[in-house]
C-alpha cells in the first residue's frame, strides 16, 4: 500500500509540473503577442512621425469623348490635380458666377465648368489654381492609337496608368495622408475605382486618408474647380487649329503640368511590367 501512495503521490506531482510548464507556455505566449502588438503600434507612430508633410487631395477628370468617329473629338485627355489647399480648390466655385458664357436657358449646367464659363472667369480661375502651387499630371491619347480596345477598357487602362504617375510623386509618399476623388463616369464604379487606387497606394507606400470615391462633381466643389484643368487640357489637344494659337488658357499652368503622351500598347506594356 506505502508503495501504491508513493506512485499516486509521483504522479500527482507530475501532473502539478506538467500543469505548471503549461502555464508558463502560456504566460510566454501572451506576452509574446504583447510585444509583438506594441512592436507595431511603436512602427506605426514611427511612420507616422517620419510623413510631415502636407495631406493631399488628388483630382480626377477626363476630357473629350470616347467615340471614333470623324464627329468625335480627336484626342482623348485625362487629368489629375494633386494639391495640398484642398480648401481652395472647395472655395472657387463659391465665389463666381457660373455659366457666363451662354444666355440661352437650356445651355447652361448650373455649376462652375470650364466650357460654360467665359474668358475672364476662365483667366481667374485658372490664375488662382496656379498660385495653389499644385501637380498636374494629364495623359494624351490618340484616338487612331486606341487600336481595338473597347471604350471601358481605354478609361480604365488609362485611369490606372494616371494613378501610377499620381502615386510616384515624392509629395504624396511623405504626406501624412491622401484622398482621392474621380468625377462620375459611366466605365468605373466607386468599388473597382476604390479598388484600383488603393493597390497602387499599396505598391507606392502612400498612405490614404480615407476610402477613394466616386462624386458627381455638382455636389463637389473641388471638381468643379479640377473641371478648368481637365477641360483646358481638352480645349487645347481638341480645339480648332490648336497647334497654330500661341497660347492657351491650359499653357497658363504650364509651369505645374506635366503631359504623358501615351497609346494603349504603351499602356498595356507598362501595366504588364508592373505585374511582374
Amino acid at each position: 500500500m506505502a508503495v501504491r501512495r508513493t506512485t499516486r503521490a509521483g504522479r500527482l506531482e507530475r501532473s502539478l509540473l506538467q500543469e505548471k510548464k503549461v502555464t508558463r507556455k502560456i504566460r510566454a505566449s501572451k506576452m509574446e503577442r504583447m510585444s509583438s502588438s506594441e512592436n507595431k503600434k511603436a512602427r506605426k507612430r514611427y511612420i507616422e512621425s517620419t510623413k510631415n508633410g502636407p495631406k493631399y487631395l488628388v483630382l480626377i477628370d477626363e476630357s473629350g469623348d470616347m467615340g471614333r468617329s470623324e464627329r468625335s473629338s480627336r484626342t482623348f485627355v485625362m487629368s489629375a490635380t494633386l494639391t495640398d489647399k484642398p480648401e481652395v480648390f472647395d472655395s472657387i466655385p463659391t465665389r463666381y458666377l457660373k455659366d457666363t458664357r451662354y444666355d440661352d436657358e437650356r445651355k447652361k449646367t448650373h455649376e462652375l465648368k470650364f466650357n460654360s464659363s467665359n474668358d475672364e472667369v476662365r483667366n481667374k480661375i485658372l490664375k488662382e489654381i496656379d498660385s495653389t502651387d499644385p501637380i498636374i499630371h494629364t495623359i494624351i491619347m490618340k484616338k487612331s492609337d486606341m487600336g481595338k480596345y473597347t471604350s471601358n477598357d481605354v478609361y480604365k487602362f488609362t485611369l490606372e496608368e494616371l494613378v501610377y504617375i499620381c502615386m510616384s510623386e515624392s509629395e504624396l509618399k511623405d504626406s501624412r495622408g491622401v484622398e482621392v476623388v474621380l468625377d462620375n463616369n459611366d466605365f468605373l464604379t466607386c468599388m473597382e475605382f476604390a479598388k484600383l487606387v488603393v493597390a497602387e497606394a499599396n505598391n507606392s507606400n502612400v498612405r490614404l486618408s480615407r476610402e477613394p470615391r466616386v462624386e458627381r462633381s455638382i455636389e463637389y466643389n473641388p471638381l468643379q474647380t479640377h473641371d478648368f484643368v481637365a477641360s483646358s487640357a481638352g480645349n487645347k489637344y481638341n480645339g480648332p487649329n490648336h497647334r497654330d494659337v500661341k497660347e492657351t488658357f491650359y499653357d497658363s499652368l504650364r509651369n505645374h503640368t506635366t503631359d504623358h503622351r501615351r497609346t494603349m500598347r504603351e499602356i498595356m506594356t507598362e501595366k504588364k511590367r508592373r505585374c511582374r
